[in-house]
């Protein structure tokens, strides 16, 4: 891998929408340096992956091309030495030759099935870390699966689908949710439910500071999708669990399989909800 300058890897990967840490789960080659980020790409029939750094500033100027290298389970990886605390505003991926270029917005998903999970990894809690939410899909009820015959009967429901919104709204709705009013109240009810998991005696690693912010974009868009703007004490009732309960590690002998859900329902019920005026500024 060619060298990079300090300035040139200072702003690694702000937005990269695959997992990152600060360490490596490998061996560690000679351009290892404290603080570089381990970019992993899951792309098991590729030939091939590469990926372009683009400067934020000069222009958008490349910084260079590296190589992934092809790990078990068709996991490409690549380590990038330098620190990674700055933003690049775009990047690009090349799969056997076919570059795809990021566009704005972007999210990622990760699926994990509760089933026939023999040979892969549970990810890292630094990655875990990084989605905003996990959700759980039950199993259908008579009434939900009822339903979904009705509309596979005859038709192909997903053949039909089609975009619901064009990429400027989105754009547009992720600026508005940050305009959405928190009352200062209920910016300290977040803190003392964030701060609480961190002193629980069930949990050994509680909410980070990323999971603290993203646990306030999560109830500033759950109040806007409600047609507020302004957040109410129901809002992080609502998101808690969902945006919460998969950064908690637990401690050795009280994860049962819900523990992290059941101690976040009891930390809310535990702290008294405030009351105020909360559309007022």
């Amino acid at each position: 891998m060619a060298a990079k300058t300090p300035a040139q890897w200072k702003t690694l990967f702000e937005n990269v929408p695959f997992h990152r840490e600060n360490y490596y789960t490998g061996p560690l080659g000679p351009d290892y340096t404290p603080g570089g980020t381990c970019l992993r790409l899951w792309a098991p029939t590729a030939e091939a992956v590469t990926v372009t750094l683009y400067h934020k500033g000069d222009g958008g100027a490349v910084l260079g091309t590296e190589p992934l290298v092809r790990g078990a389970q068709g996991v490409w990886s690549v380590w990038l030495p330098g620190e990674q605390h700055g933003r690049y505003y775009t990047f690009a991926v090349t799969v056997d030759g076919v570059t795809r270029p990021l566009s704005a917005p972007f999210f990622v998903i990760a699926t994990q099935n509760p089933l026939e999970t023999l040979g892969t990894f549970q990810l890292p809690e630094a990655q875990m870390d990084r989605f905003l939410m996990k959700l759980s899909m039950e199993a259908l009820s008579p009434a939900e699966e009822t339903q979904m015959i009705a509309r596979f009967l005859t038709e192909e429901p997903l053949a039909e689908l089609s975009s619901v919104c064009q990429k400027e709204e989105i754009r547009a709705l992720q600026e508005a949710c940050k305009e959405v009013y928190l009352h200062p109240e209920l910016v300290q009810y977040l803190v003392r439910i964030v701060q609480e998991t961190r002193v629980n005696s069930k949990i050994a690693s509680g909410v980070s500071p990323r999971g603290t912010l993203a646990f306030l974009r999560a109830v500033q868009g759950h109040a806007l999708v409600q047609g507020r703007n302004y957040v109410v004490p129901e809002d992080f009732k609502t998101v808690a669990v969902p945006v919460l309960a998969h950064r908690l590690t637990m401690q050795i002998g009280a994860d049962d399989g819900r523990a992290a859900e059941s101690v976040i329902e009891e930390i809310l019920n535990r702290i008294d909800l405030p009351t105020e005026n909360w559309s007022g500024r």
